[in-house]
């Protein structure tokens, strides 16, 4: 009961909020500034990119607060890119750690490839990859949604790294799955099933 009632302000809140303001432009809109945005990202061009995104802030993404919660997760994704791109990481991973509802649109899985891309750019590959490997311990965070976010803290790079975590399965050239290195490391055998780890190999 408790989750529904959750759902439901979820659901509903949005709407109450957002339908108070006048924006300028449809979700349909919107949605194509945040391509057209990032499309500007890949090619460096922050001065459009910002453009863009400054109409996809003044767009109403409708009554569902699942599409608000997708349009504001590729909102602060794109924002985390040009901070990396201006080589302010830091204030990319803040951003980066806003990013949540991987229930109701939020992409999580996009958003923890950019932590660890941006992890790389701050500090280069080959310390982010010992680093991880340094890591002894992980735990499961509790939420309402009951999502599978995982901690670690990432001690030789001060930094607590949360995640979701969404098993894959590598496959060879006949649709059988390769077998990972297992090891007596929990964190590793974990995050070696995640899409993020192939940005570490």
């Amino acid at each position: 009961m408790k989750f529904k009632y959750i759902l439901f302000l979820y659901l509903i809140i949005p709407t109450i909020i957002f339908s108070q303001k006048n924006y300028k432009y449809s979700y349909n809109e919107g949605y194509l500034f945040l391509k057209k945005a990032q499309k500007q990202i890949n090619k460096n061009s922050i001065k459009k990119a910002k453009i863009l995104l400054d109409k996809a802030k003044d767009t109403n993404y409708g009554f569902c607060g699942n599409a608000w919660s997708s349009a504001n997760s590729e909102i602060a994704l794109i924002e985390a890119q040009i901070l990396n791109i201006n080589e302010n990481f830091d204030e990319s991973l803040k951003i980066l750690e806003l990013i949540d509802g991987c229930s109701y649109g939020g992409n999580c899985i996009k958003r923890d490839s950019l932590k660890v891309k941006t992890l790389i750019l701050k500090f280069g590959k080959d310390k982010v990859k010992n680093a991880f490997k340094n890591v002894c311990m992980i735990s499961k965070i509790e939420n309402e949604d009951d999502d599978a976010i995982y901690s670690a803290f990432i001690k030789d790079l001060n930094y607590k790294f949360n995640f979701i975590r969404l098993d894959i399965s590598v496959l060879d050239k006949n649709g059988k799955p390769l077998a990972k290195n297992n090891t007596d490391n929990e964190f590793l055998n974990i995050i070696q099933n995640q899409i993020f780890y192939s940005l570490l190999e």
